[in-house]
């Protein structure tokens, strides 16, 4: 059986945090490198918004391989991630062709209501990423949905340890 790498986050000291930056970003830029190591994955933007009333955090990706798609919908999926019931993959069409990858963009999105805090949100965002190891290292899930774990390449995420 081979060594695989499970994705390590390191949460710096407050000092070597951006200047001006609040955790929620830097955790929100440990999802996007994340995500960008699973298999046709393109993070092309992360964005907050005002929704009426609320806001929200949303990355937006294209998914290139349908198997890179389902790993993150199965992450994300209420039955597997505690938060499942509030962080949301949507699909969204634009209206120009380039011939070759239809227009779809995908995002993951999260609302923030006025009443959440910042370090609930940073821990929801860590929740998924290790729950995105968990599922890494799943050899069931791995082998019984026929995932291709060497497509996979977690380097953005920084460190690596082995799992035997």
């Amino acid at each position: 059986m081979e060594d695989y790498p499970l994705i390590v986050y390191k949460d710096p000291k407050p000092d070597e945090r951006m200047v001006n930056k609040e955790s929620e970003l830097f955790a929100i830029s440990q999802l996007r490198n994340t995500m960008m190591g699973i298999p046709g994955f393109y993070v092309n933007d992360i964005a907050y918004m005002e929704h009426f009333y609320n806001h929200m955090v949303a990355l937006f990706f294209h998914a290139y391989d349908q198997q890179g798609l389902f790993f993150l919908a199965r992450c994300c999926d209420r039955r597997y991630f505690k938060y499942g019931d509030i962080w949301k993959i949507e699909a969204s069409v634009a209206d120009s062709f380039d011939g070759i990858n239809l227009p779809i963009t995908y995002s993951l999105v999260r609302v923030i209501k006025h009443t959440d805090k910042v370090s609930q949100i940073e821990s929801e965002i860590y929740d998924l990423i290790d729950n995105i190891n968990y599922h890494f290292n799943h050899e069931n899930f791995i082998s019984g949905f026929k995932i291709e774990r060497e497509k996979f390449d977690f380097r953005f995420t920084g460190e690596f340890i082995t799992v035997k």
